[in-house]
């Protein structure tokens, strides 16, 4: 897994070898979620949906509106189920997959990737 190290510009013989570690096992645990979604063979309004049910949050700080938020985020779920509904009607447990997976996104840590 140092191949992901240096792929992404860091140099495994600078770094701290705990933090060299943090890094390859969120990289690898980013690069698992990103073969599943490709595994999935996610289409281009799939991805349009997933993309916006992540900018609709409503736990934003700040927010002035997050009832408008929350409804865009509602819209875009009901989007991409009627989407799946349509083009993929012999996936019924797509939807949740592809919601379970965009979740599971959340695990991974965006400090330990930053360098």
């Amino acid at each position: 897994p140092k191949h992901l190290a240096v792929e992404a510009g860091v140099q495994p013989e600078h770094t701290p070898p705990g933090r060299l570690q943090s890094f390859l096992q969120q990289a690898q645990m980013l690069q698992d979620i990103l073969h599943k979604f490709h595994h999935m063979q996610v289409d281009a309004v799939e991805y349009a949906c997933l993309k916006g049910i992540v900018l609709f949050k409503t736990d934003v700080q700040l927010l002035r509106d997050p009832s408008t938020v929350a409804i865009l985020q509602d819209q875009t779920q009901l989007s991409l189920s009627h989407h799946i509904e349509v083009h993929k009607p012999g996936q019924p447990f797509r939807f949740g997959k592809l919601l379970l997976l965009l979740s599971s996104l959340r695990e991974v840590q965006q400090s330990s990737l930053e360098s």
